[in-house]
């Protein structure tokens, strides 16, 4: 009984963490060039589902995966 418990709250801690996340790809503090000609900026780059659904400078944000980007150029939606 105590495995099936055990396995129990696995499951749902592993479904917690795999849906309970703002982003599946987190670029943070990299500076974004963005094609406008503007000057870049630093700034947190959210992916979800294969799309940028967010740009900008928020706290407490989670991802499946996080890449600080800190001293690198970053442009989004840019295809190298």
């Amino acid at each position: 009984m105590r495995n099936v418990i055990f396995y129990l709250i696995l499951v749902v801690l592993n479904i917690h963490l795999v849906y309970g996340q703002d982003f599946d790809l987190l670029i943070t503090n990299g500076k974004v060039y963005d094609g406008s000609g503007k000057k870049p900026y630093i700034s947190d780059i959210g992916v979800k589902d294969g799309k940028i659904t967010f740009i900008g400078k928020e706290k407490q944000q989670t991802a499946g995966r996080v890449i600080n980007a800190k001293g690198l150029a970053v442009s989004p939606g840019f295809i190298d």
